[in-house]
């Protein structure tokens, strides 16, 4: 056995920097342009409009662009959001802030995105919305979904917190419900540290949403020169994106499809050496269905136990490799106990909790240190 090293080597993800974040922020600096709405805001909202199709707003975080658009639905206290219970606190906490309740459904063990069936089956009389979460860039059966939403007059939020750069039968994600969201967090594919957007494709809720975005004033009429003077007409926060974040993001956004490429053939790489394994029900694999163009924003396995994920990811720490597992289920934390409502049994999703790894996947991920992954994952399965 080798010697346990003393801190991993090659982690489970490392931002990436593009080369021109530091230029960008700098002549933000020269320009003084460092709070919200400046040049490099309006050079960003036009370059996710470029990739997505559709209007954006820069938030300081993927959970505030989450809250934009709760409360840009204007529902009433007690109405109830499907929420995915396999996902990130923040796709179902947002619905606290406007008085709304999560219910959750189950997900695919083949993608641990939202199990579209089971969606169904847990809509009751208050349901008025639906968030679904495309998990790690795969899209989830939209088509589907949509048809559901419509027979039940449900809106449709995405969570595309981990889909910048993936698509969905030749459409962005988070461009295909009403409104959707991505996350620009350091752990992201497209990073500013901090930082979201919101996605506006009905335009319905565009001014309610501008308003929340600005305190609850009318300064996005103001700046667009529709008035002279703006002032407090509603409810909001300020979800500001500084254009100093702003800057740092657009050199990122210029690099999507680059990205995109590397982290797919890291992607392929994994699957490809992972897949004996598989067919020999040792792991599942994750499944990209044939409508989708994933994101890649991760790869992962899941493991037929929870002792043998355990095993895994000692194994690899060992030999100085991070490797993750993810979420909680929401239905089983205490917080989905105390806000969230459970209708149903949802075994795939506190499967996946249990089961699921995620190796070293991230955009700078070397060939030669992929390899060290491999080999060593192949070492755990021939022992």
């Amino acid at each position: 056995m080798p010697t346990t090293p003393s801190a991993v080597d090659i982690p489970f993800f490392r931002p990436h920097l593009t080369g021109r974040e530091i230029e960008y922020v700098s002549d933000a600096i020269a320009r003084r342009s460092l709070a919200g709405n400046g040049p490099y805001t309006q050079r960003a909202i036009e370059s996710l409009r470029g990739l997505t199709g559709v209007p954006a707003m820069l938030t300081t975080t993927g959970t505030d662009a989450l809250e934009l658009a709760v409360t840009a639905l204007a529902l009433q206290p007690g109405d109830e959001v499907i929420v995915p219970s396999y996902t990130f606190v923040s796709t179902a906490s947002c619905l606290l802030q406007a008085g709304l309740v999560p219910v959750f459904a189950d997900v695919e063990l083949d993608t641990a995105n939202l199990d579209v069936a089971a969606m169904e089956a847990v809509i009751g009389p208050r349901t008025r919305a639906v968030i679904p979460v495309h998990y790690a860039g795969v899209a989830v059966d939209m088509s589907a979904l949509q048809t559901i939403a419509d027979r039940h007059g449900l809106v449709v939020v995405e969570d595309a917190s981990h889909g910048i750069g993936g698509r969905y039968r030749g459409q962005s994600l988070g461009a295909i419900g009403e409104m959707g969201v991505f996350s620009f967090h350091q752990s992201k594919n497209i990073t500013s540290g901090e930082g979201g957007a919101l996605l506006i494709r009905e335009a319905r809720y565009l001014a309610a949403a501008e308003v929340n975005h600005e305190i609850g004033t009318d300064r996005a009429r103001f700046l667009r020169g529709e008035i002279t003077q703006y002032s407090w007409i509603g409810r909001g926060s300020n979800y500001l994106m500084s254009d100093l974040l702003a800057a740092f993001l657009l050199a990122q956004l210029e690099e999507v499809a680059t990205v995109t490429a590397r982290r797919q053939r890291i992607w392929h790489a994994y699957e490809a050496a992972l897949r004996p394994y598989a067919d020999e029900g040792r792991l599942t694999l994750p499944r990209v269905p044939p409508d989708c163009d994933s994101s890649f924003h991760f790869f992962h396995v899941l493991m037929p136990t929870h002792d043998e994920r355990e095993a895994l990811r000692a194994f690899l720490r060992e030999r100085g490799i991070g490797a993750a597992v993810h979420y909680t289920a929401l239905h089983r934390s205490a917080g989905g106990q105390r806000f969230g409502v459970q209708r149903a049994e949802l075994p795939n999703a506190e499967r996946v909790e249990t089961c699921i790894l995620r190796p070293p996947c991230y955009t700078d991920l070397t060939e030669s240190d992929q390899q060290r992954v491999i080999d060593a994952m192949h070492e755990f399965f021939r022992a």
